[in-house]
């Protein structure tokens, strides 16, 4: 429970960001847009993204900020946070700001690509939408490409590339093809030990075997003749014993 006199904050709208949460550096994921717009004379260039329509990026206290310059034709809800309003439009949280003197609108809401999950283990892998991506992927499209298969860019994002290069490896190795990483795949690759069935049956085997061996060495021994043996010594008759007399 909230403390006596403090005040309880709203929870936050839904897609809330903070103000610049995509590090330097960050690029907008590409998609071809409908036709062509020319960059801006001074915010240069343009790009477009299905939700969202063109916009631009800039660097700003060291973080990339996305931005728009005008609201989409939808009917947008006004969206309180504090003592600022954003603009929630189609699902998608815009913050009313300036750049460089000008009226624009940043982007808060984070893309599909940014909200995917990160991969935590290889076993499972397999194209989704959207993508999967994080060292996980990274490190599988490494084994991948140490087969000698074409991931494309090493990039940690399980792409049509990536799924191309598994489906190639299960196809070879003569393995049924789902393109996901399942047990047989993981274990050819390594990721997983071999199947502790098999070994459990192997070793099985192989005490069956010692004990049978074991058996028919007792058997041998116990057919064999005892060659140390002496025989009984022959009973004296009457007449021997009253000649010796």
């Amino acid at each position: 429970m909230p403390e006596f006199g403090k005040p309880v904050r709203p929870p936050k709208p839904p897609g809330w960001r903070p103000p610049g949460h995509r590090p330097p550096g960050w690029r907008p994921p590409h998609y071809n847009p409908p036709y062509y717009r020319p960059p801006h004379w001074h915010w240069g260039s343009y790009y477009w993204y299905p939700g969202w329509g063109w916009y631009f990026t800039a660097i700003v206290a060291g973080s990339t900020l996305v931005y728009v310059t005008s609201l989409p034709d939808k009917n947008c809800e006004k969206v309180k946070d504090g003592s600022e309003t954003l603009y929630l439009c189609d699902g998608v949280l815009y913050r009313p700001t300036y750049h460089d003197d000008t009226q624009v609108y940043e982007v808060v809401t984070p893309t599909d690509e940014e909200g995917a999950a990160q991969a935590e283990t290889m076993l499972g892998l397999s194209l989704t939408s959207p993508m999967t991506r994080g060292p996980a992927v990274r490190e599988l499209q490494t084994l991948l490409g140490g087969y000698d298969y074409d991931v494309g860019a090493v990039d940690g994002v399980f792409g049509r590339s990536t799924e191309a290069a598994l489906l190639w490896l299960q196809y070879d190795y003569e393995l049924e093809q789902t393109g996901a990483v399942d047990e047989p795949t993981a274990q050819l690759l390594g990721i997983l030990p071999p199947d502790e069935a098999e070994t459990s049956e192997g070793d099985a085997a192989t005490a069956e075997t010692a004990e049978g061996e074991e058996a028919e060495a007792t058997e041998a021994s116990e057919g064999e003749p005892d060659a140390e043996a002496e025989p009984d010594p022959a009973p004296e008759s009457e007449e021997g014993s009253s000649a010796g007399d």
